[in-house]
């Protein structure tokens, strides 16, 4: 659980995700909800590390701990090619998930990982979708690839579309 080490709190969650990670029993579709400064997208961005680097068992195609910083070192830079941060656009006055992003991870699930076994979204401020960009990630959290994590970090579950809230493990 080095992957974790500077968290302070959460450590039943973290364990669980860890756990099921590394029993490959992930769900494919997690909701972090909390008050905002509580961590979520922070544990959100190790544990798509973590996923990405092949857990802390050796699994996959990396593992390790050394594997996982490498992963968050990209993760961190936006350059990594399996993993794909979505967050409101504030640059308009509603600052709302607009259908482009819905379309682009769509698109960004359907591909092939080409680092990792892997491809992992982090949609950051989900209760931000608006009306279209929540109809558009339906299809993904319906029929999710192999190997697909999309975790929705949001500050309460009742502010997405009930047929998204029934898709989600929440935490």
């Amino acid at each position: 659980m080095s992957a974790f080490s500077n968290i302070l709190g959460h450590q039943e969650q973290i364990q669980d995700l860890i756990s099921r990670f590394d029993k490959g029993q992930l769900p494919h579709g997690l909701g972090f909800i909390g008050p905002n400064g509580i961590g979520k997208a922070l544990i959100a961005q190790k544990l798509a590390a973590y996923v990405l680097g092949g857990g802390g068992n050796g699994g996959d195609r990396n593992g390790g701990d050394q594997a996982w910083s490498q992963e968050l070192a990209l993760l961190q830079s936006g350059a990594h090619p399996d993993f794909l941060r979505i967050e409101p656009d504030t640059s308009t006055a509603k600052a709302d998930i607009k259908v482009e992003a819905a379309r682009q991870l769509v698109t960004f699930m359907q591909q092939t990982p080409t680092r990792s076994a892997w491809r992992v979204a982090v949609i950051d401020g989900a209760q931000k979708l608006n009306t279209q960009a929540a109809n558009g990630i339906l299809k993904v959290l319906e029929e999710p690839p192999e190997r697909g994590l999309i975790i929705l970090v949001l500050d309460d579950l009742s502010s997405v579309l009930p047929t998204i809230r029934s898709r989600l493990v929440p935490l």
